[in-house]
């Protein structure tokens, strides 16, 4: 992947300004809400001492959100619902890219 990045770089490298801003790059990211970073003491005697307890949660909320950057700014964000399959990106990129671009 890396390869290819790098080959893709080098073959718009020599392109003017005016071209680069054209180009706009899209890409979505999940976050996890309230993410789990428990960390584990064993003492004798303390095992269920309300100081020693920490609550956790065992499976936390997860958001994807996409957006769109381009050399003339950022776009908007958006919340994807689930997962991003197929027909939801089709769906992003004609009702949420596009009209973007067009502003």
């Amino acid at each position: 992947m890396k390869a290819k990045r790098l080959n893709w770089a080098k073959q718009w490298h020599d392109k003017d300004v005016d071209f680069r801003r054209s180009v706009c790059f899209s890409d979505e990211s999940t976050f996890e809400i309230l993410q789990n970073k428990a960390q584990f003491v064993r003492r004798r005697g303390e095992k269920f001492h309300s100081d020693c307890v920490v609550q956790t949660l065992k499976h936390p909320a997860k958001i994807m959100i996409w957006s769109v950057i381009s050399g003339k700014g950022t776009g908007c964000l958006y919340v994807v619902k689930g997962m991003m399959r197929q027909d939801q990106y089709k769906d992003v990129l004609q009702n949420r890219l596009i009209p973007q671009l067009k502003e």
